[in-house]
C-alpha cells in the first residue's frame, strides 16, 4: 500500500479521536463560546454579564443532548449552563470544561441566574450544528460549528471572516465498504495499528484499576459517570464519548489478556464505526449505541474469532435487527442502562471471552 493512502487512512482515524470532559453537545456549544470570547479579546472580563449578550443557535439534535445531560465543573443540566462554560473556558483544544477555574465559579452561578442576556432557539435542522452570536460592547462576533463537534466553519468579526487558514476543512477519506476494512485490517499496517492501540491506552487510563474487572459494569460506570457531569478525561469516537467507551472498554479487557493480537480487530471496530457513521451521521433521533455501535463493536469481536467477511457481516446484520429503531430521549443516564443491556446482549451471543455477566 502506497505512504499517500496509508497517511490517509492514519489522519480519518486521528481525525475522529478526541479528549473532552462531558457529553459532546455541550461541549461543542461551550467551545464555540470561547471561541467567539478569544475573538472578541475578552479573556479577563468574561465574569462581567453585564455587558455580554449572546444568542446560541443550534440544530435539533443539539439541544435535545444538552438539554438533557449534566455540564462538568457546574453539576448543572442544561443549555445555558454550557454557555456560561464557554464564556469563562478557552478553546485551546475541544475540552473547554477542563479549563474552568474555581476562582470564577460564584460569577459563573451567578450569570446563570441574570435575565435577557442569553437566548436560545432550537432549529428544526437535522445533524450537528451549533450557531453563537456574541456581542461585548461594539464588537459581534459569530462563530458557526457544522457536521462535526469541534469543527468550527465561520468566524465573523463584525461581519468580516477572521477564520484561520488551518482550520479550514480538509477532504477526509471515504471508507466504501466492510471489505475495504477488512483489506486495510489484514495488512497489519503498524501505523494505523499504534494509532489503534495508543487510543486503547489513553481510555485505559481512566478504567478502574484491577487484576479482573467487568467489562459490561466499566462500560456503564463511566458513561454514568459522564451524564452525570463527571470531569473525567473521556477518549471520545466519531464524536461521542458514550461511543468511545462502548466500543474500547471491551477490547482493552482483551488487550489486558492477549496483549497486542487483539489491536488488529480494535482497528477493525474503529474503522467500521466511523463507516457507519459516514453512512449514518453523528447524531440523529435514534441511539448512536444500538444504531452504529451494536454492530461496529460486533464486527471487531466476530474478527478477533476469526470469522470470515460474509459471517461478520451477517452478525452485523443480526446485531442491528435486534437493536432497530431504538430511539434516543437525550443524554442522561439512561444511556448507561440502555449500554449495559445491549452489551449484555451482544457478549452472550457473539463473543466467547466474556461470561454472560460481561466479566
Amino acid at each position: 500500500m502506497n505512504k499517500k493512502l496509508i497517511s490517509d487512512y492514519a489522519h480519518l482515524l486521528e481525525s475522529e479521536m478526541c479528549e473532552v470532559c462531558g457529553c459532546t453537545e455541550p461541549a461543542s456549544i461551550a467551545f464555540a463560546c470561547a471561541r467567539a470570547m478569544k475573538v472578541l479579546g475578552e479573556k479577563d472580563r468574561r465574569a462581567d454579564p453585564a455587558k455580554v449578550s449572546v444568542k446560541l443557535r443550534v440544530s435539533r439534535g443539539v439541544y435535545r443532548n444538552a438539554s438533557t445531560v449534566k455540564v462538568p465543573f457546574l453539576k448543572m443540566r442544561g443549555v445555558k449552563p454550557a454557555i456560561v462554560c464557554g464564556l469563562f473556558g478557552n478553546d485551546s483544544v475541544f475540552n473547554p470544561f477542563a479549563s474552568l477555574n474555581q476562582k470564577n465559579r460564584k460569577a459563573m452561578i451567578s450569570m446563570l441566574w441574570k435575565e435577557k442576556w442569553c437566548q436560545i432557539e432550537p432549529l428544526d435542522k437535522p445533524g450537528l450544528f451549533v450557531e453563537t452570536e456574541i456581542k461585548y460592547g461594539k464588537n459581534t462576533v459569530r462563530v458557526t460549528i457544522e457536521e462535526k463537534h469541534d469543527n468550527i466553519k465561520k468566524v465573523f468579526l463584525n461581519g468580516k471572516s477572521v477564520l484561520k487558514a488551518e482550520e479550514a476543512e480538509e477532504t477526509v477519506l471515504k471508507i466504501e465498504s466492510l471489505e475495504q476494512i477488512r483489506n486495510i485490517v489484514s495488512k497489519k499496517i503498524s501505523e494505523l495499528e499504534k494509532i489503534a492501540l495508543k487510543f486503547l491506552n489513553k481510555q485505559a487510563a481512566i478504567i478502574k484499576k484491577m487484576k479482573r474487572f467487568s467489562a459490561l459494569d466499566e462500560t456503564e460506570r463511566l458513561i454514568k459517570n459522564r451524564m452525570e457531569g463527571g470531569n473525567l478525561p473521556v477518549q471520545t469516537f466519531t464524536g461521542s464519548g458514550n461511543q468511545g467507551l462502548f466500543i474500547s472498554v471491551s477490547f482493552y479487557k482483551l488487550y489486558v489478556k492477549y496483549g497486542r493480537r487483539v489491536i488488529p480487530s480494535f482497528l477493525f471496530t474503529l474503522l467500521t464505526q466511523i463507516y457507519m457513521t459516514q453512512q449514518k451521521g453523528r447524531i440523529s433521533s435514534l441511539c448512536g449505541l444500538s444504531d452504529k455501535c451494536a454492530q461496529s463493536l460486533t464486527a471487531g469481536l466476530s474478527y478477533w474469532k476469526g470469522d470470515n467477511l460474509e459471517t461478520i457481516i451477517h452478525k452485523m446484520n443480526l446485531a442491528g435487527e435486534v437493536f432497530r429503531g431504538m430511539l434516543c430521549e437525550g443524554a442522561q443516564k439512561s444511556c448507561a442502562d440502555k449500554g449495559a443491556a445491549i452489551l449484555g446482549y451482544l457478549f452472550e451471543k457473539f463473543a466467547g471471552d466474556f461470561k454472560k455477566n460481561g466479566s
